[in-house]
């Protein structure tokens, strides 16, 4: 049986994350709490940091992507229009049948602000599916 399903291999949140010549770079990556001032719950910065596997049956076609950050009461924090795009990856030569490819991108979310502190999770979708999510709790302080 020949799968299908694209699956993200990593989707971390970071201090700063870029894609150069086909390798991601990450600072601060992998946090899962965001200290922020009390008198306004606005972070400066956010990374996504993302490498998604594309299955050889799904290459030499577009899929569409689409993050979200959510509170706990279900609020999208980026709003009516979230970061969203098309990947598509192709099969170059020499590649094994069957080989999976590999994608991968960053971007950056400046001055989020947050409703409240409290829990948060960022989800990203590809092809209107939900495939990662990477949790996080913001503090006030």
């Amino acid at each position: 049986m020949t799968d299908t399903t694209i699956s993200v291999a990593a989707f971390l949140l970071a201090d700063h994350a870029e894609v150069i010549n086909g390798k991601l770079y990450t600072m601060g990556a992998g946090w899962d709490r965001l200290t922020l001032p009390a008198d306004q719950l606005q972070a400066p910065s956010i990374a996504l940091a993302t490498v998604i596997r594309v299955p050889w049956t799904a290459s030499n076609q577009p899929h569409r992507w689409e993050v979200a950050i959510a509170s706990e009461d279900g609020k999208n924090v980026l709003g009516e229009q979230p970061p969203n795009g098309e990947f598509e990856t192709g099969r170059p030569p020499g590649t094994k049948k069957g080989s999976p490819s590999t994608v991968m991108f960053s971007m950056t979310l400046a001055n989020l602000r947050f409703p409240s502190a409290g829990g948060y999770v960022a989800t990203i979708s590809i092809d209107g599916t939900p495939v990662a999510n990477a949790p996080f709790t913001v503090v006030s302080q």
